[in-house]
């Protein structure tokens, strides 16, 4: 029985792997991963996280510092979003979750 399962799975993993939705997300993925203007933006976001969380240690969620790099956070994020492989990657994402909620429901509808 396990023999079985485990053949299931491998082919279940090679469909998934073979799939539209799944070579799209990795397509935009690996242009996200290469292009140099989002990856220094979303550094930047991540140092501006840890700045947020750093300042809320020590000041109030409504203190200028805290609306002050919220806003700054915030700019950041829409640059981000603004480019066209962002886009693309996110309805790639979105498909590809699609896919697997599909397969989960399949699975778990026994």
């Amino acid at each position: 029985m396990n023999e079985v399962v485990s053949e299931l799975v491998f082919s279940l993993k090679e469909s998934i792997s073979n799939s539209e939705e799944y070579k799209n997300l990795k397509k935009y993925e690996y242009e996200l991963e290469n292009n140099k203007d989002i990856q220094l933006l979303a550094y930047k976001k991540d140092m501006m996280i840890v700045r947020l969380e750093d300042t809320l240690k020590y000041k109030d969620k409504n203190s200028i510092e805290v609306l002050s790099i919220q806003k700054e956070l915030n700019n950041i994020l829409t640059t981000i979003n603004s480019f066209e492989v962002v886009k693309m990657y996110n309805k790639a994402l979105e498909k590809y979750n699609a896919l697997l909620d599909k397969i989960n429901k399949e699975i778990l509808s026994i």
